[in-house]
């Protein structure tokens, strides 16, 4: 493998090398630790198929594997190496619509339709294979699962680097007790010293202390460290060489050495884990404090203290600038009206900032409150609406909180509220610990959203829905009646001699009498039901839910129509009497389209009108037959007229 790895270039070579130290390509079944690191994968979104695998510069060797028979893939057919070597995930949703349509593992038998490939990346910086997932069907891979296979490919990575320096440890060891069993510095291979086994072991946690995160070390029962995180080297501003030359006791302030030196021999002496606070000093000389936790770490035959910082402070030269930074945010919040808020998911509890106050109109302060509470404020109505879509998001169905809902403010009135946010802390299983977002107060917007849709819908003058709401909510009847068999009326109405009124007394007078027409039609109707205004003096209703093929609801709701138009109105000292003609089709029998339907209706209102109006007519087939005669007869007689076909006589009159 290393002369493969010869010809391929230097870093092949160094990727070959870490291979053999791993021994991932030695003929020793998988270690079982990487065995379990595969199930675990799997778990994380049930996939049926997915390996461990390691490049040696040619091929992709499926080490580790399940749900596939491949014990490797060529260069060209390996999914995290086939483009080049890449540090980022591979993930594609649907392989069917992909460059890797004709891959042996999407034409196959394994069918893969969704693949993704986390590499495994060492602490050098070198990308030795990848952790890849597939499933037969395609799918998108949510954050929270990026997240879990990005974790378990490190964890593979530590373990790799921890079983390299057992084997380091083991052969250390082993040559310290040839040389003292041979006595003779003549030893045809030279024992290590302590100094060279800690060397040894500086690789055996790198990547474990690193992703650890803040200040942790590894130190002697001296105080010497032999092995640190950049967090040490953040918080100290000294450089790897001058950190390796200097001991614990070096950056603890003078008053806290002494509470250093009991730490070391509570420790080593008596293997005690202890809580430590000391402030330690960068190289500026500015003081810091910290909580440690002191704990003592055997690897192989030597013992070392683990330093874990629990509460890292802010540098006191840089306090200052945070608070200037928080000002600064606070005036931002201000400005843009957003409040801040926190939920601990698993707790139950919500932190809002002053703002969210500012934002109910009460006075600004922090405040804390339940879960439980926070549901209360919400208006019954938007309820479930908010907890559907923080479900998602605490699951991970959608990438984000966002939500408009209804809250009551300080006064008790219900205004609207957009919220959005992110889960930023989730367990070791997965599940939503945190979550935090901003919210700002959308009642004005929704307002005038509400407005123009009003204004969309509705007749201006008297508020009834207008001839777009109308059509809608009649295919709406249309397709409700049809589905559960029932039946429903439309009734086209139209005013009596409006004109005349209107005319005479002028358009004021004639606009409030529309209000009170709309009034009065709304009063003999059910809230279920619709009162349109179509233009002028027509108007149109739906009675939903009547027996299929029965007229007797919608007579008795035109009878009382008419009897509520044949009361007198008062408007400007004008006692004004009017009527209506009213026109009935019924759903199914006269039609099961809204045009049949409203064409119909408004034959029968014709027909009304030439019975000598103040009446309601139902649609027949006679009506119809009949309107068609009358179309015909005056389509001939136009044209006739445009023809010159009539012919005008005189009969004269004889007086006796």
């Amino acid at each position: 493998m290393v002369s493969v790895a010869k010809r391929l270039g230097p870093r092949n070579e160094a990727r070959a090398a870490q291979l053999c130290a791993y021994r991932v390509r030695d003929c020793d079944p998988p270690q079982p630790a990487l065995e379990e690191l595969l199930r675990r994968a799997q778990d994380v979104g049930r996939f049926p198929i997915a390996w461990l695998g390691f490049f040696d510069g040619e091929q992709e060797w499926l080490t580790v594997r399940a749900g596939v028979a491949l014990d490797h893939l060529d260069r060209a057919q390996s999914f995290a190496f086939a483009g080049g070597e890449g540090t980022q995930p591979i993930v594609v949703e649907d392989a069917q619509q992909s460059d890797w349509h004709s891959h042996a593992l999407v034409t196959g038998p394994a069918g893969a339709r969704f693949i993704a490939a986390i590499p495994l990346i060492t602490p050098k910086g070198l990308v030795i294979g990848s952790l890849a997932v597939l499933d037969r069907v395609a799918r998108a891979l949510a954050p929270h699962e990026l997240t879990a296979l990005g974790n378990l490919a490190s964890i593979a990575i530590a373990r790799l680097e921890a079983e390299c320096e057992r084997d380091i440890t083991r052969d250390t060891s082993e040559a310290v007790s040839r040389s003292a069993s041979e006595g003779s510095a003549e030893s045809t291979r030279p024992a290590l010293s302590p100094e060279e086994g800690i060397a040894g072991e500086r690789q055996l946690s790198q990547a474990l202390l690193e992703c650890l995160g803040g200040v942790s070390f590894l130190a002697t029962s001296d105080g010497s460290f032999v092995r640190w995180g950049a967090g040490l080297l953040a918080a100290t501003g000294y450089s790897d060489a001058e950190i390796g030359a200097m001991s614990l006791l070096d950056i603890v302030s003078p008053r806290d050495r002494k509470r250093a030196h009991s730490t070391l021999h509570e420790v080593f002496g008596e293997g005690r884990e202890i809580l430590v606070e000391v402030q330690i000093a960068d190289r500026r000389g500015v003081l810091r404090p910290f909580a440690f936790t002191a704990k003592p770490l055997q690897l192989g035959e030597i013992i070392f203290l683990l330093g874990l910082d629990r509460n890292l402070s802010l540098p006191a030269s840089a306090e200052g600038e945070v608070k200037s930074a928080k000002d600064r945010l606070g005036l931002a919040l201000t400005g843009s009206s957003l409040a801040l808020w926190d939920w601990d998911l698993q707790g139950n509890k919500v932190y809002f900032n002053e703002s969210w106050a500012t934002l109910l109109g009460d006075t600004p302060r922090e405040s804390t409150f339940t879960g439980d509470e926070v549901l209360r404020w919400t208006h019954p109505i938007d309820r479930d609406l908010f907890l559907a879509a923080l479900g998602n998001a605490a699951k991970g169905i959608s990438e984000e909180l966002d939500c408009e809902y209804r809250v009551a403010n300080a006064a008790g009135q219900w205004i609207w509220v957009h919220s959005r946010g992110k889960v930023t802390q989730r367990d070791a299983d997965g599940r939503a610990a945190r979550m935090t977002g901003t919210a700002t107060n959308v009642t004005k917007r929704r307002s005038a959203e509400e407005r123009a849709e009003f204004l969309a819908t509705r007749d201006p003058l008297t508020g009834l829905p207008n001839r777009v709401l109308l059509h809608d909510r009649l295919e709406h009847g249309i397709v409700n009646a049809a589905r559960h068999g029932t039946g429903f009326a439309f009734m086209f109405i139209d005013l009596d001699r409006f004109k005349t009124i209107n005319d005479s007394l002028g358009h004021q007078v004639g606009d409030e009498l529309l209000k009170r027409v709309a009034a009065r039609l709304t009063a003999c109707v059910r809230a279920s039901d619709t009162v349109a205004r179509l233009g002028g003096d027509e108007f149109a209703v739906i009675l939903e839910n009547l027996g299929d093929d029965n007229d007797e609801g919608a007579q008795q709701v035109a009878e009382k129509m008419i009897a509520a138009m044949g009361t007198p109105v008062l408007i400007d000292s004008h006692h004004l009497n009017t009527s209506c003609s009213i026109g009935i089709s019924l759903f199914p029998a006269d039609g099961r389209d809204s045009a049949t339907l409203m064409k119909h209706a408004d034959v029968a209102m014709y027909y009304a009108k030439e019975k000598g109006r103040n009446n309601y007519q139902f649609f027949s087939a006679e009506m119809n037959t009949r309107a068609q005669e009358r179309l015909s007869v005056e389509s001939y007689l136009r044209l006739a007229l445009k023809r010159n076909e009539l012919l005008l006589h005189y009969q004269p009159r004889m007086k006796v």
